[in-house]
C-alpha cells in the first residue's frame, strides 16, 4: 500500500473513531446510520433485548440496524449514559478497535470494546463485546416488564440492580435511614456498598431490586434468601424496601409486595416457601402497609447475639 493510500485510511479510520462517538453521544440516528456501508452486518447481544422479535444477535444492513438504534435510545438510554473512552484505539487501516472501559473517573459504566472492519470509508462489519457490568444491564433488562400501570399514568417497573444504580441506592439508602433510624446500628454508607457487592458477586444470598419510572430511579429493595427446615424451603426476606416520598401512595410498594406474593415477579423467579418482612416499631405507617398486605406477627420471638458481645 503506498504512503498515499495509508494515509487516506487513516484519515477514514479516525473520520469513524470521531464520528460515531459524537453520534452516539448525541443520539443523532441518521448521522450514526451514514456510518455503515448499505449492506453492513452488526452483531451484539443486545439485539435480543432491543428488538425482543429477533431470535439471533445480528443484523444485516443500513434498514435493520437503524431500527435496533432506534430502540435502544429509548429502552437502554438510562443506562448507557456515559460514553467516557480513553481516546486510544487499535488499527491497521481495515479494522478499528476501542474500548468504553467499566471503570471511568465519574464511576463505572457499562463496558464494551467497538471492533469495526472499514472498506471505503464506512464499517461493513461491526461487533460489540459487553464486559461484566454490561452484562448485568442486559440481563436486567430482559427482566423488565415491558410496562406496568399503576394508579398513575407514570410508566414504572421494578427491575434488577445493576452496578450503574449502585451510587443512587446508596443515596436512597441514607434517606430511609434518615426517616425511619435503626434501632441498632447507624447508617453506613460502606456497609451498604459491601452489601450490594455480595449480592452482585453472591446472587444466591439474594437480589437487589430498583424502581424506576421515566429514567429516575425513585426506590428500591433488599430481598434475602435463606432456607427454613421448618417451612420446608426457601424464605425471602423482604430486608428493606424504600419508594421516594414524591412517589409514594401510588401502589408502588404495594405493587411490588404482590407480584411476590403472587410468584410472578420477574425479580424473585424462585419458589419461595414464606415471605417475612420487619417493621421497626417507630414506623406504624410501614407495619400497617404490610398487615393489608396480609403479613401476620409470628408467634416466635427473635433474639439476637453479636459474636462480639461473647467472652
Amino acid at each position: 500500500m503506498s504512503n498515499l493510500a495509508l494515509e487516506n485510511a487513516d484519515a477514514e479510520i479516525r473520520h469513524i473513531y470521531d464520528q460515531w462517538h459524537e453520534a452516539i453521544i448525541r443520539k443523532d440516528i441518521d448521522r450514526l446510520i451514514a456510518l455503515y456501508a448499505e449492506d453492513a452486518v452488526f452483531e451484539t447481544p443486545a439485539i435480543l433485548v432491543t428488538l425482543p422479535d429477533r431470535t439471533q444477535g445480528m443484523l444485516r444492513g443500513r434498514r435493520e440496524i437503524r431500527p435496533f438504534f432506534e430502540a435502544g435510545f429509548r429502552k437502554l438510554g438510562n443506562e448507557l449514559n456515559r460514553w467516557y473512552r480513553s481516546g486510544l484505539f487499535f488499527s491497521n487501516g481495515r479494522q478499528l478497535t476501542w474500548e468504553y472501559p467499566r471503570e471511568t473517573p465519574q464511576g463505572n459504566q457499562v463496558d464494551l470494546v467497538e471492533v469495526m472492519d472499514v472498506a471505503d470509508g464506512l464499517i461493513v462489519h461491526h461487533r460489540v463485546y459487553w464486559g461484566w457490568v454490561g452484562f448485568q444491564t442486559l440481563v436486567a433488562a430482559l427482566n423488565k416488564p415491558a410496562s406496568t400501570q399503576v394508579a398513575s399514568t407514570d410508566s414504572s417497573s421494578w427491575r434488577l440492580a445493576t452496578e450503574l444504580d449502585f451510587d443512587r441506592i446508596v443515596a436512597m439508602n441514607e434517606h430511609l435511614n434518615a426517616e425511619d433510624p435503626g434501632e441498632t446500628l447507624p447508617f453506613d454508607s460502606g456497609m451498604m456498598r459491601r452489601t450490594l457487592a455480595e449480592f452482585m458477586a453472591n446472587p444466591i444470598r439474594g437480589v437487589v431490586a430498583v424502581l424506576e419510572i421515566g429514567q429516575e430511579l425513585c426506590g428500591y429493595a433488599l430481598l434475602v434468601s435463606f432456607w427454613s427446615n421448618e417451612l420446608g424451603g426457601e424464605i425471602c426476606a423482604l430486608d428493606e424496601l424504600y419508594v421516594a416520598p414524591a412517589y409514594r401512595g401510588r401502589g408502588l410498594a404495594t405493587q411490588f409486595i404482590q407480584h411476590l406474593a403472587q410468584g410472578n415477579s420477574p425479580i424473585w423467579p424462585r419458589r419461595t416457601a414464606m415471605i417475612t418482612v420487619e417493621a421497626y416499631r417507630t414506623n406504624p405507617r410501614a407495619k400497617a402497609l404490610y398487615e393489608r398486605l396480609g403479613f401476620e406477627a409470628s408467634t416466635n420471638h427473635t433474639l439476637l447475639l453479636s459474636p462480639k458481645s461473647v467472652a
